[in-house]
């Protein structure tokens, strides 16, 4: 399953993504929204911090979302 993949690929860049981000002074998650084909929503994050001068991004994790709240 995808899911499985990107959780295993999250888990072995976890300990290098703590690391860049301690040594950045400068650091933020993007996180977005979507809605596949067949209407299951998922959360997906990323880590945006600035590396010897030039800013980076790095996929956090794709969650599925279970529960919504229509507003």
């Amino acid at each position: 399953m995808i899911a499985d993949v990107q959780c295993s690929l999250v888990a072995v860049s976890d300990g290098q993504l703590e690391e860049k981000r301690t040594n950045s002074n400068f650091f933020g998650m993007l996180i977005d929204e979507s809605t596949d084909i067949s209407v299951d929503k998922t959360l997906v994050m990323y880590l945006r911090y600035v590396c010897r001068d030039f800013v980076a991004t790095d996929f956090i994790a794709n969650v599925r979302v279970t529960h919504t709240q229509q507003g």
